[in-house]
């Protein structure tokens, strides 16, 4: 095949029409890329402004300032949720500056309607560690028959109180839900 044979076939390619999907399919939120659609990530981002005291032995729901970013309205500010509405596979994100405080077990979990464990991350706090920081992620799909709701809870049995760290400009404790797309 010569040169030229191959230059020719590139640019019929090259002017291909692109089917473009269909309006049922995109959301506001979407990025449109050469046909293909994107979901803008996250779709919600709720960061902790100040530390949260979290007593000892005691499971305790994460509170949270207004959503920095909800392109969907899917932030609950009245109940610290993510009230995902339209069907399809989100990825759930949480993230926990701990004060450092020797001792005991840190434990952070993602629940879905206030019962269900769907993630969680556990961690043995030892002597001489810097700031403690975890984090946990899981995927979930949401349906058209039901309306779920997922919130945030630590838990801590150092012996004493514990800070869950918050920041006004710095993200210490936070919870993202990004919208992967519509589930197959």
């Amino acid at each position: 095949m010569s040169r030229r044979r191959v230059r020719e076939d590139r640019s019929r390619f090259d002017r291909q029409p692109i089917p473009a999907p269909a309006l049922a399919d995109t959301l506001p939120s979407d990025l449109l890329v050469y046909g293909t659609v994107y979901s803008k990530a996250p779709v919600s981002y709720v960061v902790k402004s100040a530390d949260q005291a979290i007593s000892n032995i005691t499971e305790t729901t994460i509170t949270f300032a207004d959503a920095d970013l909800d392109n969907l309205n899917i932030w609950d500010n009245a109940n610290d949720r993510f009230s995902p509405t339209v069907p399809g596979m989100y990825r759930l994100l949480f993230h926990v500056r701990w004060e450092i405080v020797a001792g005991g077990e840190r434990r952070i979990r993602i629940y879905k309607n206030g019962t269900t464990v769907v993630a969680q991350n556990r961690l043995a706090a030892t002597v001489g560690e810097d700031t403690y920081d975890m984090y946990c992620e899981t995927l979930v799909e949401v349906g058209t028959d039901a309306s779920p709701y997922y919130s945030f809870s630590v838990y801590q049995d150092s012996g004493a109180g514990v800070q869950a760290q918050g920041n006004a400009t710095v993200a210490m404790t936070w919870a993202s839900i990004q919208y992967l797309g519509r589930a197959r």
